[in-house]
């Protein structure tokens, strides 16, 4: 008797070559497209999955994802902070809901259309980068616990996404998903379609001189030069956002730096929990390149210091952690050094 895997199916390339992967290496497949917002819509999941030979189970998830993701996002931009809704989003709704309906099936093993490798290494499932580096989606797991890495399979972990052959390209007609999937422009669009409008505040400088006034914190993030919709004579970035004071602070290209960072909300995924001082690589965002830090961890939280200055990391961001080619943890950026 085959194998059963539950497949969250998207309608996208990468978890319809998941499905075929599967199907190739002998598991009875079956799909699960979760809805967990108004634009994710099955029609194509269910096509896919007709044309696989598959069934696919339409999984209403909206709820869970309204009072986690969602509400994340709006809490954290209205108190000066900048969320990872995928990294949310993995933790506390696509992972627990492939697992709910796999539990509701009676499937043990679940798959995603990631692009990251699975391993065990000292008795602990290790979530490792995936073959194919510059589609590797590590960073947005790095909140997963073992319970579900351990009944976890991505299909795609050694596959290169050019390579994926043309027949199959040619089935997929959807576009590949967005970071914000939920909406279709901006998370400023999105918080105003929502009736969430800011109070305009000031911009400042370092000493706390005012030099404008900006139209509502929620518009800006740290690291920010784009959209500032001031003219200073000089390219400006967003140095800090005060909540309290409804402030914007900005500043110039010799500020736009910093020595690391504190965070906190630390989850271990390959390295088992530990104490004290390292050297390990380090993300502050999806796009960026990993770096070496001096990493100290004592009483759930964390300390990273740059080996060199590194441009401006925003609070509230995901901060994963590597060694080597494993994901060793990850935690909350909770303020810069």
């Amino acid at each position: 008797m085959k194998e059963k895997v539950l497949l969250g199916m998207s309608g996208g390339l990468d978890s319809a070559y998941s499905c075929k992967l599967l199907i190739d290496s002998g598991y009875e497949v079956v799909g699960a497209f979760g809805k967990f917002h108004s634009m994710s819509e099955p029609e194509e999941a269910l096509r896919l999955g007709k044309e696989m030979g598959i069934r696919v189970k339409i999984c209403d998830y909206s709820s869970d994802f309204e009072k986690t993701v969602v509400a994340d996002l709006v809490s954290s931009y209205l108190n000066g902070r900048t969320p990872n809704p995928c990294a949310m989003c993995n933790k506390f709704a696509k992972f627990p809901s492939l697992i709910k309906t796999a539990d509701s099936l009676g499937i043990e093993r679940i798959a995603t259309g990631h692009y990251a490798r699975l391993e065990r290494r000292n008795g602990r499932m290790a979530v490792l980068v995936a073959a194919d580096k510059s589609r590797d989606q590590s960073y947005f797991l790095w909140k997963l616990g073992q319970d579900v890495l351990n009944r976890l399979i991505f299909p795609l972990a050694e596959v290169i996404k050019k390579d994926i052959p043309s027949d199959m390209r040619e089935r997929v007609t959807s576009k590949e998903s967005r970071e914000l999937c939920f909406c279709e422009g901006s998370y400023v669009d999105f918080l105003s379609s929502r009736g969430i409008g800011g109070r305009e505040g000031d911009f400042i400088d370092k000493e706390g001189k005012v030099l404008g006034r900006h139209s509502g914190i929620y518009r800006y993030t740290v690291g920010q030069r784009k959209g500032l919709d001031i003219a200073l004579g000089r390219r400006a970035y967003v140095l800090d956002i005060d909540p309290e004071k409804n402030t914007v602070m900005l500043g110039f290209d010799e500020d736009s730096f910093c020595k690391g960072f504190l965070c906190d909300g630390l989850n271990f995924v390959s390295d088992a929990p530990f104490e004290g001082e390292d050297r390990l690589f380090v993300k502050v965002r999806y796009g960026a390149k990993a770096v070496a830090a001096r990493v100290t961890v004592e009483n759930g939280q964390c300390r990273a210091v740059f080996d060199e200055p590194q441009k401006l990391a925003a609070p509230g961001q995901s901060a994963v952690f590597y060694r080597e080619d494993s994901l060793s943890f990850g935690g909350d950026i909770k303020c810069l050094l």
